[in-house]
């Protein structure tokens, strides 16, 4: 009995972790990076706020590389390196990083909902 509790909760667990890291990277998504390319100053800003967010990007990529195997995972995970260190880079971010970025941070949240949905289901 004692050994299927810590089960259960090693897996209630892992399912919180994954959950906090895809609401994090929801509102990343949908709230912190701008939207408006008319903004002022849109590319600094925008790098400054994946810059600032850089723990949690790292946090996706390592929950995704744990979750998937095979050549998918391989892509994204070099894909989400990539994003890293563009926004690191103090440079300013040209348009096609911008688009490169927000769709693989959008593939990461993908696959982190599909992982999401794996954990509840075997729960």
């Amino acid at each position: 009995m004692r050994e299927e509790e810590i089960k259960r909760k090693t897996q209630r667990d892992k399912i919180m972790t994954v959950l906090k890291i895809l609401l994090d990277l929801d509102t990343l998504i949908n709230y912190e990076l701008p939207i408006n390319p008319n903004q002022q100053n849109y590319q600094q800003v925008y790098q400054k706020v994946l810059k600032n967010n850089l723990e949690l990007i790292v946090k996706a990529r390592n929950e995704i590389y744990a979750y998937q195997s095979g050549d998918t995972s391989a892509i994204l995970f070099r894909s989400l390196k990539t994003v890293i260190n563009m926004a690191k880079n103090y440079s300013t971010m040209s348009w096609d990083n911008i688009s490169y970025t927000s769709k693989t941070l959008e593939d990461a949240e993908d696959v982190l909902q599909e992982e999401y949905n794996y954990l509840r289901e075997t729960e």
